[in-house]
Formats: structure tokens, sequence, C-alpha cells
């Protein structure tokens, strides 16, 4: 499995996977159980000819607290494109949007420097803006290990889950 990056916007991985019958058929499988896990996960999906764009809608119609969780997710948009490969494999490529990892990250660093502008009796301006910048950054690492992780997972579980279709 390839990984590469490119943290300001997006997170790109890559997994190649042998053809078995041929290509048309195996894309197509492909396809289907991308399409299908990514449901399975909540996500609306709109599948193009060799590819299938995901995203997660959060909705804010109930009173009951999830609204705040969902507005907090950090795996909300990104693709899943087949490409096929001159060695008789195909390679799944996704691109994963990381905006909203960024803007969680800055929203909760100036939270804290804001209290702790307020909080604190003693003037320590440069001391809150360096613990939030730490804290945005530390944030933002964690979140792109945590959202790489999971879409290792996605992508071995589609792959399974298409093997499993043979």
């Amino acid at each position: 499995m390839k990984t590469r990056s490119n943290f300001p916007l997006t997170l790109t991985q890559r997994q190649e996977v042998a053809i078995l019958n041929n290509l048309q058929i195996d894309s197509q499988r492909l396809l289907a159980a991308t399409n299908g896990f990514l449901q399975k996960l909540n996500f609306k999906t709109k599948e193009e000819i060799n590819s299938v764009g995901f995203i997660y809608p959060v909705g804010f119609t109930t009173h009951s607290g999830q609204n705040e969780l969902e507005g907090m997710r950090t795996l909300r948009q990104g693709t899943i494109e087949l490409i096929k490969l001159p060695n008789d494999k195909i390679e799944i490529k996704s691109s994963t949007n990381l905006k909203h990892l960024a803007i969680v990250a800055s929203g909760i660093g100036l939270i804290f420097c804001l209290v702790g502008f307020y909080i604190s009796e003693v003037d320590r301006t440069i001391e809150h803006i360096a613990l939030s910048l730490i804290l945005t950054v530390s944030i933002l690492v964690i979140g792109k290990n945590y959202i790489k992780n999971k879409i290792i997972s996605i992508l071995n579980e589609i792959v399974q889950s298409a093997a499993k279709s043979i």
C-alpha cells in the first residue's frame, strides 16, 4: 500500500489489486463493493465511470445531541478511483478532503487560546498562543492519522468484499 499526502487539502492513498478475471468484470465488482460499503457507512455516493465520490451529509434536525457529534466528523468527503496498471493490476486510489479536519482543529485551538486569555490573571499572551498552536498541530496530526487508518480499513474491506463476490 502506497500513501502520499498533501497535508493542506487532501490525503491520497493507493492500493493495488491483481486482476482475476478481466478488467471490466473486476472493475464493476470493485465499484459495486465500494458503493455498497460506503453506503453502509452512511455516506452518500455518486458513481462515475471508474470512480465513486462520497460525502457524509450532516443534517441538523434533531435535538438529541447527535447533531453536534456529526458536525465534528472529519472524514466527510472524498473519491475512490480505479486505475488500470500495465502489470495486470488495478490500483485503487483514494483522495480524501481534509478541510473539515483543519476547520475543527483551528476552531478548538482558537477556543483554547481565547479561554486562556480570559481565565488567566497574569498576562501570558505568548504562552497561550504557543499552546493553542501546539494543540492545533497535535489535533491535525492525530486526525490525519485517524483518517488515514480509517481509509486503509475501508479500502481493505472493499477488496475483501469484491473478492467474496467472485
